[in-house]
């Protein structure tokens, strides 16, 4: 039986995890066919989805589970029958007493929307609004409940900010903010920050560089507790500042229409001691084509 599973390989953040765990003893997931950069690990691979089904996972038993998989929907039944089969499948392994760890993807979006800029540590109160942000809630309330089992799991939450740092595919892009606005600069939008808006100075985000991520996950830093939070975060960025980069970096069109802002501050503090890390280093690909393409 496997020692690692990683639910969601195909994803954005799931590729480059699986990547990193080639050679391993691991077995890689997803409700879609296997990608090609997922491919290139050489790992067995098992489609099932999970909002369906869950008989072709449970036929395994895991040590660690990385879970990494979520239903790219608001709609709260399908989130709920997703839960219930990942739900169902982490109890039976603990039942099995196979699994001793689970590395669960969060997101910030659990907190409650900040009043100010000032960064959020792990114990700032929780608000989750829409049914995606609920079904992230209620998995690490229920995975706080497995730690307690009497076989002995320890359980890493990970709340996502913003991700980047490596290119996603084409369909990755639509779902990373970070990658999602700047292709929409790319064909002409921008965002706007009116006048009248003196907060629009301070509206921002907090990203992780994919590979930060990966390496914690892979290497936890040691701790007596059995759950615990875990928030990575590579820098900090003002939409403001990301605007500019965009537009100083990239050959840009005319704006043609404008793109919607967030308005907003998600600033997460961080509490993995991540490395420090420049807007240039979420979009790494173009670098070194800055000059090339400078609008400057």
């Amino acid at each position: 039986m496997p020692a690692e599973l990683i639910i969601g390989a195909n994803g954005y953040l799931g590729q480059y995890l699986a990547n990193a765990r080639r050679g391993c003893d691991c077995v890689l997931h997803s409700r879609t066919p296997m990608n090609s950069f997922c491919a290139q690990a050489g790992l067995p691979f098992l489609q099932e989805d999970l909002v369906e089904s869950r008989g072709l996972l449970s036929s395994i038993e895991p040590a660690t589970v990385y879970l990494l998989a979520r239903p790219v929907t608001q709609n709260a039944s399908v989130l709920l029958d997703f839960g219930q089969n990942v739900q169902w499948l982490l109890q039976e392994w603990a039942d099995r007493k196979c699994l001793r760890r689970v590395v669960f993807a969060s997101t910030q979006l659990v907190y409650a929307t900040p009043a100010d800029d000032t960064p959020l540590p792990v114990k700032s109160p929780l608000g989750p609004e829409s049914p995606y942000d609920c079904h992230k809630a209620a998995m690490e309330y229920f995975l706080s409940l497995l730690a307690h089992h009497e076989s002995g799991i320890s359980v890493e939450v990970f709340r996502m900010p913003l991700l980047a740092g490596r290119p996603g595919t084409a369909a990755q892009v639509q779902e990373q903010f970070l990658f999602q606005w700047r292709a929409a600069y790319q064909t002409g939008s921008r965002w706007s920050f009116p006048a009248d808006e003196p907060l629009h100075a301070t509206w921002g985000n907090s990203w992780a560089h994919v590979d930060d991520v990966v390496n914690l996950m892979i290497h936890p830093r040691p701790g007596p507790a059995r759950f615990h939070f875990v928030q990575p975060v590579s820098g900090h960025l003002t939409y403001v500042a990301l605007d500019a980069f965009f537009q100083l970096n990239y050959r840009l069109p005319p704006m043609r229409d404008s793109l919607h802002l967030p308005r907003t501050s998600f600033f997460l503090q961080d509490n993995a001691d991540t490395k420090p890390r420049t807007i240039d280093e979420a979009f790494p690909e173009n670098m070194d084509m800055a000059d090339e393409n400078c609008s400057r």
